[in-house]
């Protein structure tokens, strides 16, 4: 008989030690089952930090491309210096050249809004008065439809001198006694001529360069 409990006291002092094993190790996985998580929902709070600031580094870069490209525009033509270090500079959009600048438009008006949209810029139509600017004007526009409204045309070449000065004047044809008409050009072809002012072209303005002293 006393074997036999001294056999059950055994058996139950080892199951309580074997439990009391497991009790602790299952502490342990709770123990580290609630670090992963925490480090999990740390890992998850840093990736949403990334992800905002990736886009926020998205969004810089966005307004610096703009900014970078808005400078580009800012057109500096740097070896056209004066002695007192002046440069010649473009309002965006506009182009430099032999000290002036060209606004090509991409929309299209009558030749009143055209000179308006120039003038309220500090420019007027543009005036083609030699060579280099024609040519400089086929390259920057060189789309062979297109027709602009300008200010004067007055070119020579070989001794003949093509003047014609800005509109409006009245029409020479009987049946458009009040009816006036503009100067426009197709640059591409070589055409220069007269045409109803209410009509909807393209246009080139021309202003002074902007002095920018370095």
């Amino acid at each position: 008989m006393m074997k036999i409990f001294c056999v059950l006291l055994s058996l139950s002092v080892y199951h309580f030690i074997k439990l009391n094993h497991m009790e602790q190790e299952l502490e342990e996985l709770r123990n580290v089952n609630y670090i992963l998580t925490s480090n999990y929902t740390e890992l998850q709070e840093s990736q949403d930090t990334l992800q905002s600031q990736y886009a926020t580094l998205n969004e810089k870069l966005d307004e610096l491309t703009k900014v970078f490209s808005d400078l580009n525009e800012f057109y500096c033509d740097a070896t056209n210096t004066s002695p007192d270090n002046t440069y010649s500079v473009c309002k965006p959009g506009w182009v430099f050249f032999s000290s002036k600048c060209y606004f090509i438009s991409t929309n299209i008006q009558t030749w009143k809004e055209s000179q308006d949209w120039c003038e309220t810029r500090g420019g007027r139509l543009v005036n083609i008065e030699s060579s280099d600017v024609l040519d400089f004007l086929k390259r920057k526009a060189a789309v062979t439809q297109r027709y602009f409204w300008i200010g004067r045309y007055n070119i020579s070449k070989e001794n003949k001198s093509t003047r014609m000065d800005a509109g409006p004047v009245k029409s020479k044809r009987a049946s458009d006694d009040d009816k006036e008409e503009c100067l426009l050009i197709n640059m591409q072809k070589n055409l220069v001529f007269n045409y109803s002012c209410d009509h909807h072209f393209y246009w080139i303005c021309e202003s002074a360069a902007f002095p920018l002293r370095t």
